[in-house]
């Protein structure tokens, strides 16, 4: 999962261990001196975030309005239940991901709730370049 660039995309259903995978995902990054950011739609998915030992989380739209002010260069993001992140936040997401060189892992299930946003970006991005559990 975790590479010296680029984005990964990590779908499966409720249960199938994306949790587990991204809780090893922010030990290795960590543990080789790389801040890890951890971004999610929602503050009760942020919540989930920080139970899983991520200290430097935010929402989506909380992490774009303020990311002129958040030292991010190198750093690795994960953004959890990504199936619910709209596509013009992806477009500025990735624009911070590329200007930055920053990695990015977006977990979820496309099966789940959608973006109340335009989107299906997750699904599309899961198609194109997926590890499915």
């Amino acid at each position: 999962m975790l590479s010296t660039s680029g984005v990964r995309v990590l779908r499966g259903r409720a249960g199938t261990g994306k949790s587990y995978v991204l809780i090893k995902a922010h030990e290795l990054a960590t543990n080789r001196g790389q801040k890890v950011i951890g971004l999610a739609p929602t503050h009760k998915a942020v919540s989930e975030l920080k139970s899983k030992g991520y200290t430097d989380v935010y929402t989506v739209k909380g992490f774009l309005y303020n990311r002129k002010k958040i030292f991010m260069q190198n750093s690795l993001i994960v953004v959890d239940e990504a199936g619910m992140v709209g596509t013009k936040a992806y477009a500025e997401l990735f624009r911070v991901v590329r200007n930055n060189n920053c990695q990015l892992i977006l977990a979820g299930d496309e099966k789940q709730l959608a973006s109340i946003e335009r989107g299906g970006m997750f699904e599309m991005l899961s198609n194109i370049s997926v590890h499915m559990f």
